[in-house]
């Protein structure tokens, strides 16, 4: 089984700039869970502790990071993966 979880990190957290501007924006980013060999049966709680472990990595507060659907991912990237 293969999952995308999505998100949106904050423009306060200072990981992408706008290039127009310079300004501090949002960063979209995904997690790709690939050849998962049981079912996640409960996508809302893997979501959360996928973000968890997201804060963790850049030593965040997890609520900059706001977990979005794979649909906004995809209007706002280059990426229809």
């Amino acid at each position: 089984m293969d999952y995308r979880f999505c998100y949106r990190l904050e423009k306060e957290l200072f990981l992408a700039n706008d290039l127009e501007s310079g300004e501090p924006s949002e960063l979209f980013v995904q997690i790709k869970v690939s050849g998962a060999k049981k079912e996640i049966t409960d996508l809302d709680a893997a979501q959360l502790r996928y973000r968890d472990q997201l804060a963790e990595e850049h030593g965040c507060d997890p609520n900059l990071i706001t977990p979005i659907t794979t649909e906004e991912y995809d209007e706002n990237t280059d990426s229809q993966l």
